[in-house]
């Protein structure tokens, strides 16, 4: 066969497999497109087994920056929303939006939206596509995305759902295949904006968190709700269900958590306790521990440190934590930030959207959801909006492009 004629079936299987990563536009070496695959596979696991321990993501050298994504009005885009949450899916290799609620109607008893979404929707770097799966999860606020440690597949946790009584209700763990929703288990702390990830070096997943807004509700709910004490839970691989986690447990609602490929462990900042904090916590496959305390007040914010509500993401080419925040309340310019492994550094020139803020009461968190797409390979951005379709942007490794 002629190498032309290599180049083109090759490309033509690269083209099955995600439209998105457009190699065969370029009509690249039969030696660039089998690198970019196999780093694919080092990236997601996708074609057998994890991480080893010691073993980091490595950088792909041979993907480009992320060309300009396709304005997701290209097709039937969701409507605006907050709170919804964004994985990206190993199998189809697809980000996918599931829930979330219209940023208006909040239910001033409990802080939350009076109404909630449960629509599931994917994103292939063009356009978006609304799914309707066999099975869906109830309708839910702030559910997270991870990664399952034991099946690779995406997994839908935690989120503020039915709230009979003032109470959270458990609402269930769900696993996405590609195609379906499947309930597969109870969540060990049913929250929205819990702080989630998954670290893919030491088979884990962890989940921890509070709801502020049910303690103030039910103060005299004798015993406490079940599921808005909130606390820290270990899923380990080979173990059959969640662990409560030691150490110095963060205790967080509404951070930002990632793991960061440099330390190799789970990075959790800028969340809220009762009185506030914006020290960072660290998982290292046993335990929590705080790595960094900030100089905050009860009157005044540590300009060094990020301040919330964020979200983040592990960039994997740069190596790097990638952290969004929009502080304050009102239409303002949000903050980018970056992890090295030790500190965050603030990036300048990163033109980080502007980021409107979240109606509810407590917390004003769900403006933004990030998640970090290996196929384009780009971090994307949801931002919230109470009217239109739903608003994105996307990291090139410097700084932010409007997507719409």
């Amino acid at each position: 066969m002629a190498r032309g004629q290599q180049e083109w079936v090759l490309c033509a299987r690269v083209r099955a497999r995600r439209q998105a990563v457009r190699l065969c536009a370029a009509h690249r070496p039969v030696a660039v497109v089998v690198t970019v695959l196999v780093a694919m596979c080092g990236l997601l696991s996708a074609c057998g087994g994890g991480l080893a321990p010691g073993q980091t993501l490595p950088p792909d050298q041979s993907i480009p920056p992320p060309t300009p994504i396709a304005n997701p009005a290209n097709g039937n885009a969701p409507p605006a929303r907050i709170g919804p949450a964004l994985g990206f899916d190993p199998i189809s290799r697809l980000l996918i939006m599931f829930g979330g609620a219209p940023a208006t109607g909040t239910n001033l008893a409990t802080g939350h939206p009076a109404t909630r979404l449960n629509d599931t929707w994917s994103w292939d770097g063009q356009k978006w596509t609304q799914l309707h799966p066999k099975t869906s999860p109830p309708a839910l606020f702030g559910a997270r995305m991870i990664t399952d440690p034991n099946t690779q597949r995406l997994l839908l946790v935690s989120g503020a759902g039915d709230s009979s009584a003032n109470v959270l209700q458990q609402e269930g763990m769900w696993e996405w295949d590609g195609s379906t929703w499947s309930h597969v288990a109870d969540n060990p702390v049913q929250v929205p904006f819990a702080a989630a990830a998954s670290n893919p070096v030491r088979n884990q997943a962890v989940v921890s968190g509070f709801d502020p807004a049910y303690p103030s509700a039910c103060v005299g709910c004798v015993p406490p709700p079940q599921y808005d004490q909130g606390g820290d839970y270990a899923f380990s691989k080979g173990d059959s269900g969640w662990n409560t986690a030691s150490g110095d447990t963060p205790g967080w609602a509404r951070a930002a958590t990632a793991y960061d490929p440099i330390s190799q462990r789970i990075i959790s900042v800028a969340g809220l306790r009762q009185a506030g904090s914006q020290s960072t916590f660290a998982w290292d496959g046993k335990q929590w521990s705080q790595i960094i305390k900030s100089n905050a007040t009860s009157v005044a914010l540590d300009p060094s440190q990020p301040v919330g509500p964020c979200d983040a993401a592990t960039d994997q080419g740069a190596q790097r934590i990638v952290m969004a925040c929009a502080p304050g309340t009102g239409p303002t310019g949000g903050a980018t930030w970056t992890f090295d492994g030790k500190s965050w550094q603030s990036v300048s020139g990163a033109d980080t959207p502007s980021i409107p803020a979240d109606p509810s009461i407590t917390g004003r968190a769900g403006v933004l959801t990030l998640a970090y797409d290996p196929a384009l390979p780009a971090i994307v951005m949801l931002i919230g909006g109470s009217s239109g379709s739903e608003s994105m942007a996307a990291w090139n490794g410097s700084s932010w492009s409007q997507v719409s």
